[in-house]
């Protein structure tokens, strides 16, 4: 291990160097050795003109470390062997004791957890989803707007867009601001069925007790013109 340590440091392999170090600590190595073998590594490393691409031989010897450890795995209490297999397989992902041992599976050339396994049945049905939520159709009005307040916030006449009973008021273009509520009921859509409903976009959408259902869009760098306070939201 200590080998596998200089090899790092003297390679200029940082990221890797400190990932191994976190695991020798928690693997149990002697406090005052490790500081010991810290101090000469950071000697090795700030001596690093070329950050090496490989380093082929620390990781050959810490595949063969990591399957030593994980003979001595069975002797440990089951909670234990559950966090050395967890250590290990951050060492050498490829150690079948340590993921047969936290209950994972070979799916292909990968070893999953039942919840990596489930997403991936997932994920083909998900794009499927979002490819469907893109393209559908969402029914609105739009036209020039005559509110007075918007008006006054924007200095010229701005546009409407209404959605069932929902009405946006906004200083944007009428083109964009369709654009945003229609991306917004698509999404609300696909929201919908990652929570087990149908992918389609609401009919009739639902009202929020005590506010008013109309809405006001300003592009970010529009300021109220007004100091009276609104009462939309």
């Amino acid at each position: 291990m200590d080998n596998v340590a200089h090899q790092l440091a003297k390679a200029g392999r940082e990221k890797e160097y400190k990932h191994f170090m976190d695991a020798l600590a928690e693997l149990g190595m002697p406090e005052a050795q490790l500081a010991k073998l810290k101090t000469a590594c950071i000697g090795d490393m700030q001596k690093v003109t070329k950050v090496l691409e490989s380093v082929p031989d620390a990781t050959k010897r810490i595949k063969a470390a990591t399957r030593q450890i994980a003979v001595l795995m069975d002797k440990a209490p089951d909670e234990e062997k559950q966090r050395l297999a967890r250590i290990l397989l951050r060492l050498d992902d490829s150690l079948e004791e340590a993921h047969k041992l936290l209950g994972h599976e070979l799916v292909g050339k990968a070893w999953m957890s039942a919840e990596e396994k489930e997403t991936r049945v997932h994920r083909g049905e998900i794009l499927e989803a979002m490819d469907a939520a893109g393209k559908l159709e969402v029914e609105i009005e739009s036209g020039a707007s005559d509110d007075e307040q918007l008006t006054k916030w924007n200095g010229q006449p701005g546009c409407f867009v209404k959605y069932g009973t929902w009405v946006f008021q906004s200083c944007l273009s009428e083109e964009k601001t369709r654009r945003v509520v229609v991306e917004v009921m698509r999404a609300e859509a696909l929201s919908s069925f990652l929570r087990g409903k149908e992918i389609k976009p609401r009919t009739s959408p639902a009202r929020v007790p005590d506010t008013r259902s109309t809405c006001s869009i300003r592009a970010p760098s529009t300021r109220p013109r007004s100091s009276t306070p609104s009462t939309r939201s």
